[in-house]
């Protein structure tokens, strides 16, 4: 578990969007753990009450520029024989930027004072996107779907390599179809049936 942390006040937080859109956009996953209820209130009014006022889109810009760069280096196509399940196409990454390029647009989209994590903030914005009209039902299924998918697949790479690997090559793939419940007795079929 790798775990940053930075010491800002309520300015320096909001200075992040101009100086550094990495932290800008880990701010935009900001939720309540511990310490003062009061601060945090003040900083997440902040947030929203900025969120609300600026017209600026260089987030978004940066953020699509960033999807272009890491799609280039990690693979364009959803079909990549050794995806890279967090940064290639179609991975992780492009539903956080997603997540991270609404909550930076419509302060709505922002976790509340008393966001729970009692799911993941991505099946939340799929939520919030459907109910919003942005996405309809059936997108919202396929896509919540194979996420979780992804995020199941992760987890048994992860197992499978006793450790942080978010890259399915051949060497793993028959242990994680195996995980997964892609058991033929053709060896090959049953890994290209999960590799699809």
């Amino acid at each position: 578990l790798n775990i940053s942390h930075s010491v800002r006040n309520v300015g320096q937080v909001l200075q992040t969007y101009k100086d550094d859109h990495d932290s800008w956009a880990a701010t935009l996953e900001y939720r309540y753990v511990a310490g003062s209820k009061k601060l945090f209130v003040k900083l997440e009014s902040a947030i929203r009450d900025f969120v609300s006022k600026k017209e600026d889109r260089s987030f978004v810009k940066s953020t699509l520029d960033g999807i272009r760069v890491r799609h280039n280096k990690y693979g364009r196509s959803t079909s990549l024989l050794e995806p890279n399940l967090k940064k290639s196409a179609g991975g992780l990454r492009d539903l956080h930027a997603l997540l991270w390029m609404y909550r930076d647009v419509y302060a709505d989209f922002l976790p509340g004072v008393e966001y729970k994590l009692k799911e993941p903030a991505i099946l939340g914005l799929l939520t919030r996107l459907l109910e919003k009209g942005f996405i309809n039902q059936l997108q919202y299924n396929h896509t919540s779907e194979a996420f979780e998918f992804v995020l199941r697949t992760r987890q048994s790479l992860h197992y499978q390599s006793s450790g942080l690997n978010d890259l399915l090559d051949f060497e793993i793939q028959k242990k994680v179809a195996g995980d997964m419940g892609y058991v033929n007795p053709d060896y090959t079929k049953g890994i290209e049936s999960f590799m699809r």
